[in-house]
């Protein structure tokens, strides 16, 4: 009879340690999953922010784009605008000299003639 208790008890404990190296592997996988599942969250949460990144680049690049064009045409404009005061100082020069030779006076050219 006491080889029937030793050999129960051996079973119990084999058993025993069987049990507990399974609910070891269990806790080890739960807690692999949580560590995978945060590391998964990390890395999704920094493509996002990567993704609004990018976009506000885009969108700051636009921009960058559209103050560019805008310089070009104020430049653009500036110098039709130069033109165009050369264009009438030659004009009212012109008018000065014919308004000169019209009085019979010689034409004086100041500075800002």
């Amino acid at each position: 009879m006491e080889e029937l208790v030793t050999s129960y008890g051996a079973l119990a404990g084999v058993i025993g340690l069987v049990l507990r190296e399974a609910y070891n592997s269990y806790k080890n996988d739960k807690r692999e999953k949580a560590a995978d599942s945060g590391l998964s969250d990390l890395v999704e949460g920094l493509f996002k922010r990567l993704e609004q990144s990018d976009a506000r680049a885009d969108e700051a690049n636009r921009r960058a784009d559209e103050i560019a064009k805008e310089r070009n045409g104020l430049y653009q404009t500036l110098g039709r605008l130069e033109g165009e005061v050369a264009g009438m100082r030659s004009e009212l020069r012109a008018a000065r000299m014919e308004i000169a030779q019209l009085r019979g006076v010689a034409y004086v050219p100041t500075e800002q003639n």
